[in-house]
């Protein structure tokens, strides 16, 4: 996939020059999210082995090198992007200057133009497709980019590169099934989602062993994409930091294990010991009232106080991967499947956040 013309010269425009542009803005903040995700695909792909215990590698070579701003902005130098912020003259202030950009900026680049080509894609085929085309840019520039051999280590089982989206997700569902029942097995069967993905993926999402953390470390990129799409359809005119500090409140573990609380319900049959207890402390910061109005209760769930159990997120998270996992259109299934779980309504969005 080669950026049109038309995407280049928005994404290169530094903002300086085209002053506040929403589109822009929302071209960078979605390729942002977007970008997350091919990471986190690719280093669970390349790592086979848990995300945590795989962490310091992370930091040195794998995922967080791929996100990071330095080695990003090497990738728009060996593109040629770079060349393009300075097509039009100017006495450039705040991160860009007529002899170079900094590595902030041109990383910058990076995220609005895999935007760009995701939004344009997204628009025509549907989110699945999108996410097939912003894949092979991130795998042909920043995968097989300047400084890395990550490109050459994704293959198959029968060694061909894992140049597509739908390859990628079909090897890690064959990776991440569940092999042998879990502790929550009958809990993660009694779940009513609306697309379940298949019993070993199901039962992974429940299981704190290799398979259920990288389906965490996955789902957590998947929400990600989903809720930052969300919230720039609901705040379409507000300004980033807004969008930001609204994105960081979904986030928050506090509220995905209330979310996760009102999926399950009361009701501990199925569940462990650690799920069960952390169910309780939960349940114990939740008002019964008012609680089955979905608009109210995701008010209180934004404004809950304190942390919450990081397990309940994590297993929400893992269910968000397992249900992106399950076939070639999985973020259609996990968008349909959770929305009405972890996306807040948008007049809740509007009180909450907007300007």
């Amino acid at each position: 996939v080669v950026p049109s013309p038309a995407h280049l010269r928005r994404a290169t425009t530094p903002r300086q020059i085209s002053g506040y542009d929403h589109a822009h803005e929302r071209a960078v903040w979605i390729g942002n999210a977007v970008l997350g995700l091919c990471c986190k695909v690719a280093a669970v792909v390349a790592l086979d082995q848990t995300p945590r215990q795989a962490k310091r590698f992370f930091y040195q070579r794998g995922a967080y090198l791929w996100s990071s701003s330095t080695y990003q902005a090497s990738c728009v130098r060996a593109q040629g992007w770079d060349k393009a912020l300075f097509l039009i003259p100017w006495p450039g202030t705040n991160g860009i200057t007529q002899a170079e950009a900094s590595p902030e900026t041109q990383a910058e680049c990076l995220e609005s133009i895999v935007g760009e080509v995701f939004l344009t894609s997204m628009a025509q085929h549907g989110i699945d497709r999108a996410m097939q085309d912003a894949w092979q840019v991130f795998h042909t520039v920043v995968l097989c980019g300047p400084w890395g051999e990550g490109g050459h280590r994704l293959r198959d089982d029968l060694g061909r590169p894992l140049t597509q989206w739908r390859d990628a997700l079909a090897m890690l569902r064959s990776r991440l099934q569940a092999h042998r029942p879990g502790p929550d097995r009958v809990w993660a069967h009694r779940l009513a989602l609306v697309d379940p993905p298949e019993p070993g993926l199901l039962a992974a999402a429940a299981m704190r062993e290799w398979e259920g953390q990288s389906l965490e470390f996955l789902g957590d990129g998947v929400l990600r994409v989903l809720q930052t799409l969300h919230l720039v359809r609901t705040l379409p005119n507000v300004e980033r930091g807004k969008q930001s500090q609204a994105r960081m409140a979904v986030e928050r573990n506090i509220f995905l294990a209330r979310r996760l609380v009102r999926l399950i319900g009361a009701d501990s049959n199925g569940l462990s010991l650690k799920l069960r207890g952390a169910q309780l402390e939960v349940l114990e910061t939740m008002a019964p009232a008012g609680t089955a109005d979905p608009v109210l209760s995701f008010k209180e769930d934004l404004c809950a106080e304190g942390e919450g159990r990081s397990i309940l997120a994590d297993v929400l998270e893992a269910l968000v991967g397992a249900v992106a996992l399950q076939d070639d259109d999985g973020l259609e299934s996990a968008q349909r499947t959770f929305a009405r779980y972890v996306l807040p309504p948008a007049d809740v969005v509007g009180e909450c956040f907007g300007a």
